[in-house]
């Protein structure tokens, strides 16, 4: 039975036909828990039954299961083109793991549409934007939370239009998400003080971006103020093991989650958090991206994060709504909502991205050798040709330092940067906010705001 779309998925299907009547590649823009499956469920299901071929595209097994569970419950049968899995070519539907596919050359079958979930990856190139380039003629469609890499290379070389959901506080407000509650370190007074302009503000800002340590304890934060069951992010692999065994010794059923996980084992800790028997599930990125724990009560981040994208991303992990959750806890230990801004705070989405540092183009151009099959390849923790798996040297451990942890209040928060942007008058002094906040284009967002004051003014005219 095909699910009911609410009104702004509904939406959302029409403003992605509207743009591929122009563009054949097209990104849709969905916060975290919006539906984005149930959306490109449905349009799978159109092109299916006008007897065209669909790709849906995923990298992780996790959410490869999760979408071929949701097909099947959609009533759309497919196949599934993935280690373990036979592939059925006369099968319109194919789900792939975007590794297992880059390594089938011959698979004697063509999509007309192709979909990508969590398509913020693709760059030209790189086994998403391959698999692209090797079906030129097949319309594409991406979707994401946060169409912006973490890298800042522009998505605009791979789609040629953004189509935009409605935000995360609109939804919300329309209670399709959950509410949430912040819990995080204050690291700037604002006693005195709401608006801060030009260099006070930039330093405070660069000193919030350099900082790596964590601050207040993270098991006696939780047991002071979460509840279960909660996803903990680590800073690292390493540290994620250890947060499990710190949990675990403090008397909860934890486990941490990573890509050594046998698969068995994974999928018996990830059905733990629906039963019970696994209270908090910590990781470094496995459960990062798109993957739906709607249970989920508090999310602690325990890293101090400069990727906006990784912070929504994981934040968004404990904001879908389920029975007897009135508001999720969220438990900031990096300081990273006041890098990034609040969860909910309008961003403004687009296609362009920044220019990549010298450091980021050396690491981005770096090649291995896989010492097992001794074929050459872009670094990558497994070798995309035979799987072998690299062993992970350990990060440096990330400082903890003593502080306390409030409750925020989102209100007073977001007012105050309301504030800040009112004072900012002048197109420099916009771009000047725009940077001191981290934006990829402070230019472009001091444009977009000028323009928003000159159509507010004369509408206001109007009415006089």
């Amino acid at each position: 039975m095909t699910t009911r779309l609410y009104d702004y998925q509904q939406q959302g299907v029409a403003d992605i036909r509207r743009a591929m009547r122009t563009e054949k590649r097209v990104l849709y823009q969905l916060p975290t828990g919006g539906g984005k499956t149930v959306v490109f469920s449905h349009i799978a299901n159109a092109v299916r039954a006008k007897g065209k071929r669909v790709l849906a595209l995923v990298h992780r097994r996790e959410l490869l299961s999760q979408a071929s569970e949701h097909f099947t419950k959609e009533g759309i049968g497919h196949s599934v083109i993935a280690p373990g899995y036979t592939f059925y070519p006369q099968t319109p539907v194919q789900i792939a793991s975007v590794d297992t596919l880059i390594r089938r050359k011959d698979l004697g079958w063509e999509p007309d549409l192709i979909i990508i979930d969590e398509c913020h990856h693709v760059v030209p190139g790189n086994k998403w934007g391959s698999t692209m380039a090797r079906w030129p003629n097949a319309y594409v469609l991406g979707v994401t939370a946060t169409p912006r890499r973490l890298d800042g290379k522009s998505l605009g070389d791979s789609f040629g239009a953004l189509v935009p959901g409605p935000s995360m506080l609109d939804l919300i407000g329309m209670g399709r998400l959950s509410k949430y509650e912040l819990i995080g370190a204050k690291l700037i007074t604002t006693e005195g003080s709401h608006i801060r302009m030009g260099d006070f503000v930039a330093k405070d800002i660069e000193e919030i971006n350099n900082m790596t340590a964590v601050i207040g304890d993270t098991v006696a934060t939780f047991k002071a103020r979460g509840k279960l069951p909660a996803l903990v992010f680590g800073s690292s692999l390493k540290a994620a093991e250890s947060l499990a065994e710190r949990f675990s010794d403090a008397g909860y059923r934890s486990a941490c989650l990573s890509f050594k996980t046998p698969k068995i084992e994974r999928e018996k800790i990830l059905r733990g958090l629906e039963t019970g028997s696994t209270e908090i599930l910590t990781s470094f990125d496995t459960v990062s991206e798109g993957l739906d724990i709607p249970r989920c009560a508090t999310v602690v981040l325990c890293h101090a994060s400069k990727s906006e994208t990784k912070f929504l991303q994981q934040v968004g992990r404990g904001l879908r709504t389920a029975r007897g959750k009135d508001a999720a806890i969220v438990i900031d230990h990096g300081a990273n909502y006041m890098r990034h801004g609040l969860p909910d705070d309008d961003r403004d989405w687009s296609l362009t991205g920044k220019k990549a540092s010298a450091r980021e183009d050396e690491q981005a151009a770096a090649i291995k050798t896989c010492p097992k099959c001794l074929r050459a390849h872009k670094t990558a923790p497994v070798c995309p040709y035979c799987g072998h798996v690299y062993e992970i040297k350990p990060r440096e451990e990330i400082e903890q330092i003593d502080g306390q942890l409030d409750v925020i209040d989102l209100e007073a928060h977001r007012n105050a940067r309301k504030a800040e942007q009112r004072s900012a008058s002048t197109y420099e002094d916009l771009v000047e906010l725009g940077k001191s906040r981290g934006y990829k284009s402070p230019h472009g967002w001091a444009r977009h705001v000028m323009k928003s004051r000159e159509l507010r003014g004369r509408t206001r005219q109007g009415r006089l």
